[in-house]
């Protein structure tokens, strides 16, 4: 029995079709993000410190994550531009945010990794106020100009204020 060209044809573009939808379509898994924050209650003094942990389903670490933090306040229109992300390895990641004012904060946590699906997770937090300086106690700078201290040694130098 012979096989008109006309099939082998359609045959051949069948098999190039496959490969070129094979070669272009991406298949994303899910992915879990979890997020800890290392301070009971983040100061408006420094920086606040989270750490993230990103794996894939069966709970292998995801290296090489593109991690995106991004913190408002939700009372009032103000950001933070203070970020900075570091991967510790096995899909732990350091990310570091100046919140500068005392209130309520949302912290938005983007995560993109190729294969997997993007991940997003906001935390809502409260900053409390954080004094550097008590009221009536004046600064002395040493002889560098810098490293402030107290003139009454008896005094804290930090104390925080709950909100």
């Amino acid at each position: 029995m012979r096989i008109r060209p006309f099939f082998w044809c359609l045959l051949a573009t069948i098999c190039i079709g496959m490969l070129f939808f094979a070669a272009n379509v991406h298949m994303s898994m899910p992915a879990q993000l979890q997020v800890l924050i290392d301070q009971a209650q983040p100061t408006a003094t420094g920086m606040t410190t989270l750490h993230l942990h990103l794996t894939d389903p069966q709970g292998l670490p995801i290296e090489e994550a593109q991690v995106l933090p991004d913190a408002y306040m939700t009372n009032m229109h103000m950001i933070t531009n203070d970020e900075y992300v570091r991967s510790i390895g096995q899909g732990i990641y350091q990310v570091q945010l100046h919140l500068y004012m005392a209130g309520p904060w949302a912290i938005t946590i983007r995560a993109n990794a190729d294969g997997f699906q993007p991940l997003q997770k906001t935390l809502f937090i409260q900053v409390g106020a954080a004094f550097t300086t008590p009221v009536g106690v004046n600064r002395v700078y040493d002889a560098r100009g810098c490293e402030p201290r107290l003139r009454h040694p008896r005094v804290q130098t930090t104390f925080t204020t709950p909100m």
